[in-house]
């Protein structure tokens, strides 16, 4: 990934506010609940996943690839770029995917693990089901009736150097859980503000680091919030929060995303 495609430019980033940053210790079910889910409001919690089997065992990559060395997985070498959420005409949609966006490519996890070193940009989701027993739960999370909507309750991503597309999450909540390398996200609150600045540039454009302020100038009215998430850390994200992610190293690390039906939805 070329290095002046970073989230950098986004419009304030100077002055972006933090959300509270709890430790999971400290958290308990009541109040993530009561303060945070149902007032639709994001937190990082510090070492939220730290007693997963997956923070020690993963370290090792011969050691997922003993589970799912063989399995067929999709992997992306670029960025995905992309926002497709109704905020763009079939034609813009249509040009955006032929000229920019990415197409996957079918790999053995083996052959992605071996290759890892020659990659600038990885991106693979790996089959979460078989690595479920190295997943745990959290303490402080309760369970919330049904889950998952469209989504699978949980994915894996394997990255390296990633970096998504601005989207949000429509009906769902989510804990946005980090193993190892470490990843800045901007957060936007679902104001009017922040929709219309967002809606005015989406119907153009899709690239985050080339932006021309002057043409956008709504994008001057926008008020983002910056997290850096890492290793055991979890950020909850409330569902209808814009939110654009990429990471801040080079290392290889995995995110691990649970989503639930938001109460609010």
């Amino acid at each position: 990934m070329k290095n002046d495609q970073s989230l950098s430019k986004v419009p304030n980033l100077i002055n972006a506010k933090s959300v509270p940053n709890i430790d999971a210790s400290e958290l308990n079910s009541k109040e993530f609940y009561q303060e945070y889910i149902l007032k639709n409001k994001p937190c990082l919690i510090k070492g939220a996943i730290k007693h997963w089997p997956a923070y020690s065992n993963w370290k090792n990559l011969d050691f997922l690839k003993s589970k799912i060395n063989d399995e067929v997985v999709s992997t992306f070498t670029k960025p995905q770029l992309i926002t497709d959420l109704g905020f763009i005409s079939s034609e813009q949609r249509k040009d955006k995917a032929l000229n920019e966006q990415p197409k996957s490519q079918q790999s053995t996890f083996k052959e992605v693990i071996d290759q890892i070193n020659d990659y600038d940009f990885l991106m693979t989701e790996l089959p979460y089901k078989k690595l479920m027993s190295d997943l745990g739960t959290f303490e402080f999370k309760q369970e919330l009736g049904k889950e998952g909507l469209n989504y699978n309750t949980y994915a894996v991503m394997l990255h390296k150097k990633s970096l998504s597309a601005l989207h949000y999450h429509p009906y769902t909540d989510a804990l946005m859980c980090q193993l190892f390398a470490k990843k800045r996200v901007i957060l936007f609150a679902p104001k009017t503000k922040n929709w219309n600045g967002l809606n005015e540039y989406l119907s153009h454009e899709s690239k985050w680091w080339d932006l021309d302020h002057k043409k956008y100038t709504s994008l001057s009215q926008i008020e983002p919030y910056e997290v850096i998430v890492e290793s055991g850390d979890a950020l909850f994200i409330p569902n209808w929060w814009w939110h654009l992610v990429e990471s801040i190293d080079n290392e290889v690390g995995f995110t691990i995303p649970h989503w639930w039906h938001s109460p609010l939805r």
